[in-house]
């Protein structure tokens, strides 16, 4: 199972926003806060950036994320050399539940060269991204948004391997595997005592190692699930909100309704209508 295309799309957590910056020698970019989520990389040239008093020196290919964290988390970027090339991607997403991909993504932090790719894969990516918004051609802004969504994808690929949390968890056997099955089966009435079972560990080590991994417990995980893919079909499915509900292990309508309504503030049927 492809658990974080799952969880991205539940999240919608995709591109809004794509902007190519030319900046001259100790010209500071200007980076109004637009969507809670951005990635600026250097395309070509030098620049330092600073983030909450950190302060770094990007060079080609070298990138920063901010998260939907404080006004001071937003980078304060200045060109060090001539036509210093930026370009920069806004991203917008679901965050009405706590799901720990958002969490994860809350905070800035440094995306260098050398650990995120090479010339054939990002690096690639931003060249194309950096082609298309320069011609302008029919379709562009399209074509820029999706090559974001797929330079999000490459970062948080790289990012898996070094981070903690949510991403960091999807390179644990043990803890993959327990999402699997929260993810392939929603409306099973799991408990804590199966899914160690499945494990190969104590209900006691597994609750430990997933809240470790994870940043929640695993019944959170699944409570919390439930509703954002609920939520998903809600947006996506015409299915009837009783059949939603059962699909996730709700016993009825009414008790999905009630849990719906307290995380989101709309009922099912509200949320429905006001999306069309």
């Amino acid at each position: 199972m492809d658990i974080l295309s799952e969880v991205l799309h539940v999240l919608q957590l995709r591109s809004t926003l794509v902007n190519r910056s030319v900046c001259q020698p100790d010209q500071a970019v200007s980076k109004p806060r637009r969507n809670p989520h951005e990635i600026t990389f250097v395309l070509r040239g030098e620049a330092t950036a600073v983030v909450e008093s950190d302060m770094r020196t990007l060079k080609r290919f070298d990138g920063v994320w901010s998260g939907a964290g404080s006004q001071q988390s937003i980078p304060e970027i200045t060109a060090k050399s001539r036509a210093t090339i930026l370009l920069s991607a806004s991203f917008a997403a679901d965050d009405s539940a706590p799901h720990p991909l958002i969490t994860d993504l809350a905070q800035p932090f440094w995306i260098p060269h050398d650990a995120l790719s090479d010339d054939t894969e990002v690096g690639r990516v931003l060249a194309l991204m950096d082609e298309d918004l320069i011609n302008e051609r029919a379709g562009s802004r399209i074509v820029s948004l999706r090559l974001a969504d797929i330079l999000l994808v490459e970062m948080l690929r790289r990012r898996e391997l070094t981070a903690s949390g949510f991403l960091a968890a999807l390179k644990d056997r043990t803890t993959v595997h327990a999402l699997a099955q929260l993810h392939g089966a929603p409306g099973h009435r799991w408990s804590l005592a199966e899914l160690s079972k499945l494990s190969g560990l104590t209900a006691s080590a597994f609750g430990e190692r997933f809240q470790r991994r994870v940043g929640q417990p695993p019944l959170t995980y699944l409570r919390h699930w439930r509703l954002l893919r609920g939520k998903a079909q809600l947006r996506d499915s015409g299915l009837p909100v009783r059949t939603i509900a059962e699909s996730l292990g709700y016993r009825t309508g009414g008790g999905f309704s009630r849990a719906f309504r307290k995380q989101f503030g709309l009922s099912p049927s509200q949320f429905r209508m006001a999306g069309d």
